[in-house]
């Protein structure tokens, strides 16, 4: 079995080669935004109903209840061969829950060398607000075939506000304060990977597969 953790800010890829590993390989995707969304929709049950609180009033959902909503969806789905955690976990007190659940086989961290690459290419993205497939509109690889349109779904495309410029240099900072306990976590326990997000998607990819599939 294979449970892989997805680190890097915004812009560094994560998504979109989970995106490809969902489609190409088999992969599960469990990205912690889209899980509070699924549960607030459809879920009818009490833990549901404590997310939908704090969504509906524009509040941080808590560690604790991120936690229980993590561990309630993996084991529902536990059965599945390769699942990946995107997004999730973002805190040192999510990391020692989660690892008493889950013993993760991989974790790799997209670091760039160059951020300003990926302020630019957070600023040309696009996604699908139906399969959340994720496009650049300045990208010939990941263009879509008609002008705002999904290729799959065939609905307009939208340009999430977090994604400009403005903000996006923000969203990087608080990100990677966030996250450094959670490297030096992984990095003890010899688990982590560092894999430059500057490369291309291609050279991206390979990388990722050939760590996952050692």
């Amino acid at each position: 079995m294979i449970r892989l953790i997805f680190l890097g800010a915004p812009g560094t890829g994560k998504g979109t080669i989970s995106s490809y590993l969902k489609e190409q390989h088999g992969f599960f995707h469990i990205s912690s935004g889209d899980l509070f969304r699924f549960y607030a929709k459809e879920e009818k049950t009490a833990l549901a109903e404590e997310i939908k609180s704090y969504i509906n009033n524009g509040l941080y959902v808590p560690d604790e209840l991120t936690n229980r909503t993590v561990a309630d969806f993996y084991h529902k789905n536990q059965s599945q061969d390769k699942i990946i955690f995107d997004g999730y976990p973002r805190t040192l007190n999510q990391c020692e829950y989660i690892d008493e659940i889950i013993k993760f086989t991989h974790v790799i961290l997209l670091q760039p060398t160059d951020w300003d690459m990926i302020i630019n290419r957070l600023s040309s993205r696009r996604s699908c607000p139906q399969c959340k497939r994720i496009y650049n509109i300045n990208s010939v690889d990941f263009k879509p075939k008609v002008a705002n349109l999904c290729d799959l779904c065939k609905v307009e495309l939208i340009h999430r506000k977090d994604d400009d410029p403005s903000v996006v240099s923000t969203r990087i900072n608080v990100y990677n304060e966030q996250t450094k306990p959670v490297i030096e976590y992984y990095k003890k326990k010899n688990l982590l990977h560092l894999v430059d997000a500057n490369k291309s998607f291609e050279e991206l990819y390979k990388l990722v597969l050939e760590i996952v599939n050692k």
